[in-house]
């Protein structure tokens, strides 16, 4: 019983610690395209992720789209000037 134990606690820090490694193996992270979390809108921004194959993600912010204004009026969101 008391090997079943020690087994299970070891095996519990070899998962712990695979899983918080991260990248330290010598990887070269390989990350697919942008997905867009929230579309950037004339007065917010907006974010979008990429993921490499081992999970890792990086998170972006796309800077605010800026009013468009027309004859006083935004002609993307209606803001007046």
């Amino acid at each position: 019983m008391k090997i079943l134990k020690g087994f299970a606690v070891s095996l519990v820090i070899c998962c712990c610690l695979l899983g918080f490694s991260g990248c330290d193996d010598g990887h070269k992270h390989s990350y697919g395209g942008w997905t867009i979390i929230q579309n950037a809108k004339c007065d917010e921004t907006g974010t979008r992720q990429k993921e490499c194959k081992c999970g890792d993600i990086v998170t972006d912010i796309i800077p605010q789209l800026g009013h468009n204004f027309v004859g006083g009026t935004c002609t993307d969101c209606g803001a007046n000037e």
